[in-house]
């Protein structure tokens, strides 16, 4: 076989130059390949990942100016200045048993060797930070500091040891670096004076610019995403790795929980504003409550409630309208997927249950007479029943293909939260706004046991454990508490926010839990983890 020379000639340099380009794109994708991810710096212990970055406080450079420093409501968040990539999270110290509370930082300043960073919060306390391994801990101004008398330094007494601060300056030429001071909420300039960083009034954006062209270099985003708990209603999909979010005056949005990436918004829609007090799964004198929703078992399909009464399905891989039904004649306070997907049950505010063919997408009338509004409607796990509760604290258990009623149970002297069947389908769990839990059984409709506690804490989710037991999830103030009810003992404390707990999501599975913190974040926590750790 003979071989064309020149064909060997033209073949190697271009291999050269092929192996080349490869190893350096090779190289420039190193950085991006190991950096961590946000959504996992910082996180609690049990949580798995996090959404949002709290809202902005204020933000400084070191003296360095090689970090970028963000306060927020979940701690500190620092970037590097030449990429301005996060590098870490230095999160807020959350203590199980304490008095103090952490609502917000009043003023953060480096030292001025760059490896502290202090800030001061409300009842004479410092938290110092150290930088380089993210560690913090408080002191107390009153018996364990004193100032000198120009700020500049600080000495701990018990450790005998002084820190020197960084002194912050402002450049001069504020004016003229801001056009628009009424939409400024913060500004710094860094300490070579090449750059500077502003946020938007809203403390949403952080935009750094070059002083010299006040050219936009980097926008940096993704905080106070989720805040505004009362105004945001969160719904897991099945697989727990998409969140979707309904915010009051915005449209539905999907994110991805892994990347924390906005992944669709449902266009030409947007979540509606409700004209009067409504019972819904948040229980708030508010005019802005937020719409129900729903995910398909298979997680192809979102469906809302809006306040006209009318029901849409969305399209979650395209984010396109499917169908809108239109049957209600108020406010949608729940809706739920049959568990084969094939049916879709709905309950308002006039009373009535509707089950909806989505093949067909006809409707069927559950309840002949008008009754308390419904809050919550769940069906069994092989889809032949339907419990629905209600505001004046019934639950009424239906046959799910002919509506017929067969039970109603009436203990709860208050509006029914949430009804759930156990896996075997021969219980029914249910929470109330009365503070307990109750296990019935359907067959008898007695009640099996009931798990009380303060009625001003509400009882969030319930779920049921491959082997049966019963776990009652309790929101509120900051942390959340899982609870046995089989022997009314805590299970487990989640803790994670640094502000009161909003609203909570499982996923289908029951193995994901979303909850949205008062300090503008979402915590993903997984659950099979926790509770298999408990077994």
């Amino acid at each position: 076989m003979k071989i064309n020379a020149m064909k060997i000639r033209v073949f190697i340099p271009n291999l050269i130059l092929k192996v080349l380009l490869i190893s350096i794109l090779s190289m420039l994708c190193i950085p991006t390949c190991f950096a961590q991810n946000y959504t996992q710096m910082g996180l609690p212990r049990d949580a798995k990942s996090r959404l949002g970055k709290g809202r902005i406080q204020h933000m400084l450079y070191s003296p360095d100016g090689n970090i970028f420093a963000v306060v927020t409501e979940i701690g500190i968040w620092l970037h590097d200045t030449e990429t301005y990539q996060e590098i870490k999270l230095l999160p807020i110290p959350i203590k199980k048993k304490s008095s103090i509370e952490i609502r917000e930082i009043n003023r953060t300043t480096f030292s001025a060797d760059g490896l502290t960073l202090i800030s001061e919060i409300d009842g004479g306390i410092l938290l110092l930070w150290d930088v380089t391994t993210g560690e913090s801990r408080m002191i107390f101004m009153s018996k364990d500091v004193y100032f000198s008398p120009d700020k500049m330094t600080f000495t701990i007494e018990k450790e005998n040891k002084t820190i020197q601060l960084y002194q912050e300056t402002k450049s001069d030429s504020y004016d003229a670096l801001v056009e628009d001071k009424e939409a400024v909420f913060s500004f710094e300039v860094s300490p070579d004076g090449k750059t500077f960083a502003t946020t938007d009034k809203f403390r949403y954006i952080i935009s750094i610019k070059d002083t010299r062209t006040r050219k936009l270099i980097k926008r940096l985003t993704g905080f106070s995403e989720f805040r505004n708990l009362f105004q945001n209603h969160i719904s897991l999909s099945p697989n727990g790795q998409t969140l979707a979010i309904l915010r009051q005056g915005y449209p539905i949005r999907l994110w991805d929980l892994a990347t924390g990436e906005l992944k669709k918004t449902f266009k030409g829609y947007k979540v509606s504003r409700r004209s009067n007090f409504n019972l819904n799964r948040v229980r708030i004198q508010s005019d802005t409550l937020p719409d129900s929703s729903a995910f398909s078992p298979d997680g192809n399909w979102l469906a809302s409630g809006n306040s006209d009464g009318s029901l849409r399905l969305w399209n979650t891989k395209t984010g396109k309208l499917r169908r809108k039904l239109i049957g209600h004649k108020g406010f949608i306070n729940d809706i739920e997927f049959s568990p084969d997907g094939k049916s879709l049950a709905s309950g308002g505010d006039e009373g009535i249950v509707l089950v909806w063919n989505l093949k067909t997408y006809t409707q069927k009338a559950f309840l002949a007479e008008r009754i308390g509004s419904i809050t919550c409607v769940s069906f069994s796990r092989d889809g032949s029943l339907l419990a629905a509760g209600n505001k004046d604290g019934n639950i009424h258990l239906f046959e799910a293909t002919t509506g017929n009623s067969t039970m109603t149970l009436t203990e709860h002297p208050e509006d029914i939260y949430q009804v759930l069947f156990s896996p075997k389908g021969d219980k029914l769990a249910s929470s109330s706004w009365d503070g307990s839990v109750r296990l019935w059984d359907i067959h008898t409709g007695k009640t099996i046991m009931t798990l009380s506690t303060i009625k001003e804490l509400l009882w969030r989710e319930l779920l049921f454990t491959n082997n049966g037991r019963l776990i009652a999830i309790r929101g509120g103030y900051e942390h959340i508490h899982l609870w046995d009810v089989t022997n009314g003992q805590y299970e487990k404390i989640l803790m994670g926010h640094t502000s009161f707990s909003g609203d909570i999501s499982l996923s289908a599975d029951k193995t994901t839990l979303a909850s949205a913190g008062g300090d503008g974040s979402i915590l993903v926590w997984d659950l099979s983890s926790i509770l298999n750790k408990t077994d």
